[in-house]
């Protein structure tokens, strides 16, 4: 029969959770999650965001990213968008470092080949000895064992020369990365012993110009053509190729050495002067020579500006003599006129005096400069004669006399138009006094003053001339009358086509053009050119108006009202073209003459005021300057709508408009309006 035991349970205390107890499990479980959350959110926006980078580099190399989040699987990177940095390094090679932009959704490869590092060359000889070391056929040096280092990783060609071994030479290679190639070289012998004896001995013995001992003496000596030589007091040097060829014997060389029979020391005041002995050259004073005893000879010495020597010499057999021989001047008289008189006169730099004297010089090659302060120094170069008398003459210029020496007062431009030089002109009066007859508003009274030198051209610019530059111009025709002559005046011309031609003529002259432009058009001047240009309004009413007195004239031909015939104008002829001409003018032309059919004014300007009248410069302004200003070389207003036309013409037969205060103004081209050339001398 069973039995058990029946234990009673005994009751324990219980009590239910608190209220705070049973939030803080929530609590615990959010900050835990939170994060892991958050870094699966960043995770996934990398990798949605992120790009893919290839890095590959020559050799493997150890790579960093610089620059943002990157992942690297295996050659690639995922990066976000941007700008990174992408370093290649590994042992025995340059760093490599690369910028690279990722863009977002686009993949991005690079390759980056890396450098190997420079290398030495350690070069072990055997035997130990200097050796002229060659590396690409590039002189290193004689060096013993030599180190060369930093050479960049390669194929070299390596030569070692030593004295007294072969030559070696043999394509190398440097691997560079750091390393250091050792080269081990066995260097052949290529000598054969000598031994060198001379009579009488104690001989001093040069082996290819280097002193090597004295005689007797054995030696090495390389095989090959080598150059020898032995020298001993009071006896010839001997001096000879020597051919060493290969042998194991030893080889013996013996010298005589010759006796030296007679030597003349020569010496000469002053020194270099030329020796000849017998007739045949021997050098320059001091020199020592060898001759021949018991014999006559035949010496002579030479020099420019000294009178010759010469003397006959006779040695002792083992006679050593020196002889000093002074040499005369050989003089010429010269005579120098030198103005101004207190200019210091040189010779050859050395300061002789002032003014016009009479010189002794030698008769040698020599400069003679005068020279003053304020003037240009001038310098001949002469070479008296005795037998010639030579007279000079400087007559100083001041620094301005010299630079207007070398301007020509009138010259021929490639276009054949004869230029006229003025200079000095000074004072011009512009624009008429208000009792002047017919006097208009735009002529007011102004003065200028012309300090600049300038050219004018003595002569209209010709439809010829005109058409070497724009080939297809033509002047036209007034009612059948033809403007179109080679030798008329061009007309039908605008004043920017004029501008234009006076560049042109700048540019085939070699002169800076004056005219600026843009697009085509004249736009501005170059102050800094003397180029060609078109006349200013006071150069013109200078040179037309100006008498030679300074008085200012009314018309061309004078102050009377009454025309003659001096310039082409509006007469008779021209009655059947026009509506106004002066009955009393009969000019043999109807429309415009060839230039320079009528006589010049008083400067020398041909159709001054007649023939067509011409275009200038200035910009037109009816008032240009207040009346009581001095202007200095002015070129008219800044800026404007017209320029000024000045003179007559073959169409102009109302009286007023001949007057040479008469200013008329325009824009664009007519039949009666042509030009002239000018530009500034300096």
């Amino acid at each position: 029969m069973s039995s058990h035991r029946t234990e009673q349970l005994a009751p324990t205390d219980f009590s239910p959770p608190s209220e705070t107890q049973s939030q803080n499990i929530p609590v615990r479980l959010i900050a835990i999650a939170a994060p892991v959350l958050l870094l699966v959110i960043c995770l996934l926006y990398f990798v949605i965001a992120a790009s893919s980078l290839q890095v590959s580099t020559v050799p493997v190399a150890n790579i960093s990213i610089q620059g943002g989040w990157h992942v690297a699987i295996g050659q690639r990177y995922l990066v976000l968008p941007g700008e990174f940095t992408v370093l290649a390094e590994t042992p025995g090679y340059r760093q490599e470092r690369v910028e690279v932009t990722v863009e977002s959704g686009r993949s991005a490869a690079i390759e980056m080949i890396l450098a190997p590092l420079p290398g030495n060359l350690h070069i072990l000889t055997e035997p130990e000895v200097p050796v002229q070391v060659s590396l690409n056929q590039e002189d290193q040096g004689l060096l013993t064992n030599p180190l060369l280092s930093n050479l960049e990783a390669g194929t070299y060609q390596l030569s070692l020369d030593a004295w007294l071994y072969e030559a070696w030479s043999q394509e190398i290679v440097v691997p560079g990365k750091g390393e250091t190639l050792e080269l081990e070289v066995r260097l052949e012998p290529n000598w054969v012993n000598y031994r060198v004896e001379s009579d009488p001995s104690g001989a001093d013995i040069y082996l290819e110009g280097q002193s090597v001992g004295v005689t007797p003496m054995e030696l090495p000596i390389e095989i090959g053509e080598r150059e020898m030589s032995l020298s001993y007091l009071g006896y010839r040097d001997y001096q000879a190729p020597l051919w060493v060829e290969e042998t194991d014997d030893l080889v013996v060389r013996e010298f005589a050495m010759i006796p030296l029979e007679s030597s003349l020391a020569i010496n000469s005041d002053p020194t270099a002067a030329t020796v000849t002995l017998n007739g045949e050259y021997l050098g320059e004073t001091p020199l020592s020579v060898e001759l021949a005893p018991e014999q006559l000879h035949q010496l002579a010495l030479f020099k420019a500006g000294y009178l010759g020597h010469s003397d006959q010499i006779r040695m002792q057999h083992l006679e050593n003599r020196a002889i000093e021989i002074s040499l005369k001047p050989d003089l010429a008289d010269i005579s120098i006129a030198v103005s101004p008189e207190d200019a210091e006169v040189l010779v050859d730099g050395v300061v002789v005096g002032s003014g016009s004297q009479n010189l002794e010089l030698m008769t040698r090659k020599q400069s003679i400069s005068v020279r003053r302060d304020g003037y240009e120094t001038q310098v001949q170069e002469i070479l008296p004669t005795r037998n010639l008398a030579l007279h000079l003459s400087f007559r100083l210029l001041t620094e301005e006399e010299s630079e207007w020496a070398d301007i020509p007062s009138r010259y021929a431009t490639s276009q054949n138009q004869e230029m006229l030089l003025f200079r000095d002109a000074g004072s011009v009066q512009l624009g008429s006094d208000r009792p002047e007859t017919e006097r208009r508003a735009n002529e007011t009274r102004w003065s200028a003053n012309l300090e600049r030198a300038f050219y004018v051209a003595a002569t209209q610019v010709t439809n010829s001339q005109y058409r070497a530059y724009n080939a297809d111009h033509s002047s036209g025709n007034r009612d059948g009358e033809s403007l179109d002559g080679p030798n008329q005046p061009v007309v039908n011309v605008s004043w920017q086509e004029a501008a234009l031609y006076a560049n042109w003529l700048s540019e085939r002259e070699g002169l800076t053009p004056y005219y600026t432009t843009a697009r085509g058009f004249v736009s501005g001047v170059n102050p800094d050119s003397i180029g060609f240009r078109l006349m200013t309004e006071a150069e013109w009413s200078w040179l037309a108006r100006t008498t030679t007195t300074g008085l200012t004239q009314k018309y061309s031909w004078g102050d009377s009202d009454d025309p003659s015939t001096v310039e082409n104008i509006a007469g008779v002829e021209a009655s059947g073209l026009i509506n106004f001409y002066i009955e009393s003018v009969q000019d043999r032309y109807s429309v415009s003459a060839p230039v320079g059919s009528f006589p010049p004014n008083h400067r020398g300007l041909s159709d001054i005021n007649g023939n067509a009248s011409e275009w200038i410069h200035d910009w037109y302004e009816p008032r240009p300057y207040p009346e009581g200003e001095v202007q200095t070389d002015p070129l008219g207003p800044e800026i404007g709508e017209f320029h000024v036309i000045r003179g007559a013409n073959w169409a102009r037969g109302y009286l007023p408009q001949l007057r040479l205060a008469y200013r008329d103004f325009g824009a664009t081209a007519r039949d009666d309006v042509g030009f002239r050339v000018a530009r500034y001398a300096n």
